[in-house]
């Protein structure tokens, strides 16, 4: 049923896999989704999770169609998601430059719906993942550039130790 949120509907997609790993992200002339398509896996997760019934690359092939990534790129346009998906309303993003995020309150909204969660990591890098529900000692993501024989739910620091959330974007239903 679309529009019913199942943590356990979520399949594990990771961006390495062999099956899209190759397809060209976004409007990219040269990103794959195996390079950098931690976003198209996290919102192919999301989506699952509320009913589509897609994958990383059908996701990366509605945004293309939905002019969901920027000109030239494979980076998001987070409003746009919803042209293509319109069962998943856009509602905001807070960006955490100087002030520490909210562990408690990124955790309580996951609860509701999944939570985009783009992270610095260690090495500077840039990452997102599905934050999907509030534990006691945080809350546990989805990482899609683990491999898929081994990609799992866990917390945070325990996948990533060391990185920083810098954003989440936040949808509903």
């Amino acid at each position: 049923m679309l529009g019913r949120y199942n943590l356990y509907d979520i399949p594990l997609f990771s961006q390495l896999d062999s099956r899209w790993r190759n397809v060209k992200l976004g409007f990219s002339p040269n990103l794959t989704i195996g390079s950098h398509g931690c976003v198209v896996c996290g919102l192919a997760m999301l989506l699952c999770g509320i009913g589509y019934d897609v994958d990383p690359a059908k996701v990366n092939e509605d945004m293309r169609k939905a002019k969901a990534f920027m000109t030239g790129t494979g980076r998001a346009i987070w409003a746009r998601v919803t042209d293509a998906y319109p069962l998943l309303k856009y509602s905001y993003q807070v960006i955490y430059d100087r002030r520490a995020p909210d562990i408690k309150f990124i955790g309580s909204l996951a609860d509701k719906l999944p939570v985009m969660t783009e992270l610095i990591l260690p090495n500077g890098n840039i990452h997102w993942v599905l934050a999907v529900r509030r534990e006691v000692k945080g809350f546990s993501i989805h990482d899609p550039l683990l491999p898929p024989e081994v990609q799992r739910c866990d917390y945070l620091h325990a996948l990533r130790p060391g990185s920083k959330i810098r954003r989440i974007v936040v949808y509903a239903l």
